[in-house]
Parts: C-alpha cells; structure tokens; sequence
C-alpha cells in the first residue's frame, strides 16, 4: 500500500505521514520545503522501515501537479492536505496571494482528486482525505476566502462519497484550531478558541476514515459548535467570527470612506 500526502513538511500532513508509515504505508510525501522533507523521510525510513519518496512542489503550479501524478500513479490513499489562510480584511489582502490560496486550497485538491480517482477505481481499500476545516461550515468575516474554499472542499467530498458508493473511500477531515504553524502563517499571533493536538487529531481522523465515514469532526466541542449552528442565525455566527479575526467597527468605518 502507497500513500501520497501534500503538505508534508509540517502539521498535519507531517503527522499523518509518520501514522501512515506506523500503519506500514510507503510513502510518496510532497511540499515546497525539500530540507524538511528530506529530514523527515531519513526519521521515518529509520523508524518503521518503509519506502519514503520526496517531491518538492508548489502545488499552486499545473506543470507540477501534473508531474506529481505522471511520477507517482499507483497510488492506494491520497491525503489532500496541503492549503493556507489569510486572516484580514477582504478590501486589503493582496489579490495574488488569495489566488495562490484558492489555487491551493481548491485547484491542487480538485485535480488531485479526480486524476488519483480515476486510478483507485477497482483497487480494494484504496481512498482520498480532503482535510477541510470546521470553518467549511459557515462564512467567517476576516477569513471570508479561506472559509469559502473549505466549503468547497466539504460540499465537493461529501457528492463524491455519494458518487463513489464505496468504490472509493472518500472522507472530508474537518479540524477546528489546532497547534500547528497554520494560524502564525495565517497572521493570527494567538489564538482566542482553545488548540487540539495535531496529532490526537490524525490519529483519530485515520481511525474514522477506517470506519468508512464521511465527515469526521475531532473533538466534542467542535462538533458541538458545528451543531448547534444549524439552530442559529448566519448573522449571529459571522458576528462572532468578525471578533475572532478582525475590529469590526474599523472594517465598517474603512468601508465607508471607500463608498463615498
């Protein structure tokens, strides 16, 4: 069995790869940081005596998407982890860069999917874990774009895993904040909600995927929250996230001036 995980330098898809390798997966491990990668497929070939194999890529580039599947086509789980946010006001982050974000986040996971699809298709056990996010399921001001290509990423998985009908194992992963270097690149100095431990979270998302689920949220009081919005207004929850992420009053103010 061969795993492809994007975004394998660090957090989550680090994590899963050192699981995946536990669990006796080879390994194909992909992100722009080389140095990294190399460090980490010499620790894991040392602990649990699988193949590890390193691309470096910039996922946001087709020539290297299309690389990526032409170098590795036999593929039996892909982890579609890789993909950033940017908190702040809509009006002021630069536009390239959400670009890139959307290229990332939504772009790289869509092709991925369907070229890795196409060859899983009559192999037993093979499968695909789009990691989205608990923001998926809301608008958040001050993180509007990265909300918005989460939703993406549930909506999408969660057809797919009807299409599929279990010919494939498909799961969307849906963490909330956890302790890894997504919010510090982000922009957000310090979390206001508490972090989970990356690594409880993998652990438990490879579990769930096993049991064949489609949506896994870790930790009650994520899903709780997940739950409880179905009951409360958009209003509401998009007042509390403008909090979390941004000064409210000051957006307003900013937007005044540039409609006069």
């Amino acid at each position: 069995m061969k795993a492809l995980v994007t975004g394998a330098s660090s957090g989550f898809g680090k994590l899963f790869s050192y699981e995946l390798a536990r669990k006796g997966y080879d390994l194909v491990i992909v992100a722009r940081r080389k140095e990294r990668l190399d460090k980490i497929a010499k620790d894991i070939l040392k602990q649990y005596k699988v193949n590890v194999e390193v691309f470096q890529a910039d996922l946001t580039e087709h020539a290297s998407l299309q690389k990526l599947v032409e170098n590795y086509s036999d593929i039996d789980l892909l982890v579609n982890n890789a993909g950033f946010g940017i908190v702040g006001k809509f009006i002021d982050i630069e536009l390239e860069r959400e670009l890139k974000m959307i290229d990332l986040n939504i772009k790289a996971l869509y092709f991925l999917t369907k070229k890795y699809a196409k060859t899983m298709l009559g192999k037993k056990n093979a499968g695909i874990i789009n990691v989205a996010s608990t923001a998926a399921f809301q608008p958040l001001p001050g993180f509007t774009t990265y909300a918005a290509s989460k939703a993406f990423v549930l909506s999408f998985t969660e057809a797919l895993n009807y299409e599929f009908k279990g010919a494939i194992r498909i799961m969307a992963l849906c963490p909330g904040p956890a302790k890894t270097e997504f919010f510090n690149q982000a922009g957000v100095s310090k979390m206001k909600l508490k972090e989970m431990d990356p690594e409880k979270v993998v652990k438990a998302a490879l579990h769930a995927f096993e049991k064949g689920r489609k949506i896994y949220i870790p930790g009650m009081a994520n899903r709780f929250i997940v739950f409880i919005q179905r009951f409360v207004s958009n209003t509401v929850v998009m007042k509390f996230a403008a909090k979390l992420f941004y000064n409210e009053s000051k957006h307003s103010l900013n937007l005044q001036k540039e409609e006069r």
